[in-house]
């Protein structure tokens, strides 16, 4: 059964207010072939209808999770779930739905999946940048749902980078490693090194002037930047 518009409607409007304003969806058939031949070996795929993908743009989540929930260990990922839980309820899905990310099960590729939806672009700073917030934004919940929804492909987005002046992410960074492509080794080496300026933020990041307005708080910064999970993936790329 498929999901009324104005449930649609309903659901997208909440998501958005409790931090996930990004959204977007396609028909399971649709899928790039070789993500839909992974995931087809790793699960029926031909059971699901749909695959969705939510993303947090700007300061909005970050104001929807009480401190005291940041001594959890992934308060995040709960409040994200938790979000898109409450989504597929609305839609009568939440019982058909599976959790591709965050998942303990599935690795996909998520950021190839959000640009295949335009919901970003490839940017020097080794992260997407979305044409809403900018370099502030995350993928958050990515699922299947036995539900047809609509399907919500943004506008392609061509590259804020070609047309900015001066490029600054380009200089601000203390070791270069900002670029096309981005100097992954070099970053991680610096960041997890004595002295170094970036272990609980990103110069180039922060010197970047598309969209920010949307940039995070100093504190939801460090937050991101200090979690123990993303400094132990850091040591994987330090030469």
């Amino acid at each position: 059964m498929p999901a009324t518009h104005s449930h649609f409607s309903s659901a997208i409007s909440q998501a958005a207010s409790r931090g996930l304003n990004i959204f977007a969806s396609c028909p399971v058939t649709e899928l790039p072939p070789d993500v839909h031949a992974g995931l087809c070996a790793a699960l029926d795929l031909g059971a699901y209808a749909s695959f969705g993908l939510f993303a947090h743009g700007g300061r909005t989540l970050w104001e929807n999770i009480n401190q005291p929930a940041l001594e959890e260990n992934h308060p995040v990922d709960t409040h994200s779930r938790s979000c898109t839980e409450e989504f597929l309820r609305q839609l009568h899905a939440d019982k058909d739905m599976l959790f591709l990310y965050p998942s303990d099960t599935f690795l996909i590729p998520l950021q190839r999946l959000g640009r295949f939806l335009n919901v970003s672009h490839p940017s020097p700073l080794g992260i997407d940048i979305n044409s809403d917030f900018g370099p502030w934004f995350a993928y958050r919940t990515a699922f299947l749902t036995k539900i047809a929804i609509p399907s919500v492909r943004l506008s392609p987005l061509a590259s804020p980078c070609e047309s900015c002046n001066g490029k600054p992410c380009l200089t601000a960074c203390p070791v270069g490693a900002t670029g096309t492509p981005f100097a992954m080794s070099r970053c991680a080496t610096y960041r997890l090194g004595e002295g170094s300026h970036c272990l609980d933020r990103c110069l180039a990041r922060i010197a970047c002037p598309y969209q920010e307005q949307h940039r995070y708080t100093d504190e939801q910064i460090r937050y991101h930047m200090l979690r123990p999970n993303h400094l132990k993936r850091l040591m994987d790329y330090k030469s």
